[in-house]
């Protein structure tokens, strides 16, 4: 089961399941000989379904609490997150809050490193949970949050579909946030090949498949 989220997962204008994620499961399932149902969900509950073991597989940012009920097969990507705003006078809106206290919007259900959350609170900046990535983007253009919290592909994709490169600045910049192929310890229905997926997983980053694919997506700082 995959997490909902341009560009990662979601249904195309012609009612198929695409993205980075789907692309990289096909890649997973071709060369481990396993078939893949792959399916979407929110992100909060993708983790559910994982812990309850009621799906097999799924992608997720590496986090420790996912180790309760979910073995890692291996690291899919390095994922670099961004905490962005609007740039001053861009052309949207004059960047300046209103409000004694700056907010940040995340995905609600979504994962963010430990330092994310350390910046966050040491900063005492106000947390704006999202339903999806577009959403959060939205009212950043509307300036109904100040900052959001985004992944580079979720970036660099955003601003291509909705043409703000020019009017977005980057706060800071999380890196070494890896996306893991994970698999439910309570799946019991059947026994999954933990190693031929690892295998077929270290051989398609080995050749660099999975770069390729996300090389797609990657954010440039303009001055």
């Amino acid at each position: 089961m995959a997490v909902e989220s341009e560009p990662y997962a979601f249904v195309n204008s012609n009612g198929e399941i695409a993205g980075l994620v789907v692309e990289i499961a096909k890649l997973i399932s071709k060369e481990s000989n396993i078939p893949f149902n792959i399916s979407l969900a929110p992100a909060i509950r993708v983790v559910r379904e994982l812990e309850a073991g009621r799906v097999d597989l799924s992608i997720l940012t590496q986090t420790p609490h996912f180790e309760r009920f979910a073995e890692s097969i291996g690291i899919v990507s390095p994922t670099t997150m961004f905490l962005i705003t609007l740039k001053r006078g861009s052309s949207f809106t004059e960047h300046s809050s209103l409000r004694q206290v700056l907010n940040v919007g995340f995905i609600r259900g979504g994962y963010y490193t430990d330092n994310f959350w350390r910046f966050v609170e040491s900063k005492n900046f106000e947390r704006v949970p999202l339903t999806t990535a577009r959403v959060g983007f939205e009212m950043l253009i509307k300036k109904r949050i100040d900052m959001l919290a985004t992944t580079e592909s979720t970036l660099a994709f955003q601003i291509r579909q909705l043409n703000i490169a020019h009017n977005i600045e980057v706060v800071k910049k999380f890196e070494h946030t890896p996306a893991v192929l994970y698999l439910s310890k309570n799946r019991s229905s059947v026994r999954q090949p933990r190693q031929t997926l690892h295998k077929a997983l270290f051989k398609l980053n080995a050749e660099g498949q999975i770069e390729k694919l996300l090389s797609q997506l990657k954010f440039s700082e303009r001055k």
